[in-house]
């Protein structure tokens, strides 16, 4: 299934961040990545705008499918 949190991660492994420094980068938890990764909760848009710009991605190439 290639679902957010599924992208999430294969984005932030690809880059070789850790999910501590992603957590870092974004200014939230590493728990809240381990979530979102998991597909446990989708984080809100203020969020998703930080997880993009930390990840250097546009908010389409992580919300939409490939």
């Amino acid at each position: 299934m290639n679902n957010f949190g599924t992208r999430l991660r294969k984005v932030r492994l690809d880059k070789g961040i850790t999910m501590e420094k992603l957590a870092e980068l974004a200014d939230t938890t590493e728990i809240a990545i381990r979530s979102y990764e998991k597909s446990r909760r989708y984080p809100n848009s203020v969020m998703l705008i930080k997880l993009c710009n930390a990840l250097k991605l546009s908010l389409i190439h992580i919300s939409e499918p490939t």
